[in-house]
């Protein structure tokens, strides 16, 4: 006789049966079962209690999954707070605008893997950012003054003609006095724009300044 795990197919209890054998009885309900089907239903009970418990086990990190995450996630802050040194390093090793201009091409040649030096370039381009904040600003002005050099003169071409159409509306006795003034106003502050050459000079240095490090790869 071999005795093996089966299932009864009136009751659902766990039983022991003999698979050498077509027909038998359940030890609990006292009943006639097929062998066969007893069985078979014992192992597709087994089976879906270990998909679930797969299943389970996919939804849920085994115990060394949550100890490699957590020792991935100390790596990544490790290196990110040497990175940031690093940079910092260098930072206080330069004295000049070339020195720092050669810092990416610095930064390229270090023996490190190309994950930390992709770090490094990332920290380096950010670092820069807010080192030459102001003179950013500066160049954005300048680049704006260069895309249209008539677009003052126009305006005040246009507010001249608002300020007379106005003025002659707004007064029968001196039509286009109120325009006139406008007009002048706008013209004059154009001018001393215009005029503004120590101001432009310095807005045209910080462009080419920029440049300059757009062309070493600093993305700014």
């Amino acid at each position: 006789m071999a005795a093996v795990h089966g299932k009864c197919p009136l009751c659902g209890a766990a039983i022991k049966v003999n698979d050498e054998k077509e027909t038998g009885f359940c030890s609990q309900c006292g009943k006639q079962i097929d062998i066969k089907q007893s069985i078979s239903m014992a192992h597709g009970s087994e089976d879906k209690t270990q998909t679930q418990s797969e299943q389970q086990g996919q939804r849920r990190p085994s115990t060394s999954q949550r100890r490699e995450n957590r020792e991935r996630e100390a790596e990544e802050k490790a290196m990110l707070s040497e990175a940031n040194q690093k940079i910092l390093d260098l930072f206080q090793f330069c004295s000049s605008e070339e020195e720092f201009l050669q810092l990416r091409v610095k930064v390229m040649s270090m023996d490190v893997s190309e994950r930390e030096k992709g770090l490094l370039l990332s920290i380096l381009d950010d670092a820069t950012k807010q080192r030459l904040k102001n003179v950013l600003e500066k160049a954005k002005k300048y680049e704006s003054s260069q895309e249209s050099p008539v677009s003052g003169i126009v305006g005040c071409v246009v507010i001249a003609i608002i300020g007379i159409a106005i003025g002659y509306f707004l007064s029968a006795r001196w039509p286009g006095i109120v325009g006139i003034a406008i007009a002048v106003i706008g013209i004059i502050g154009v001018l001393m724009e215009k005029l503004d050459k120590k101001g432009m000079e310095e807005n045209r240095k910080a462009a080419v300044l920029i440049e300059e490090y757009r062309k070493q790869g600093y993305k700014l």
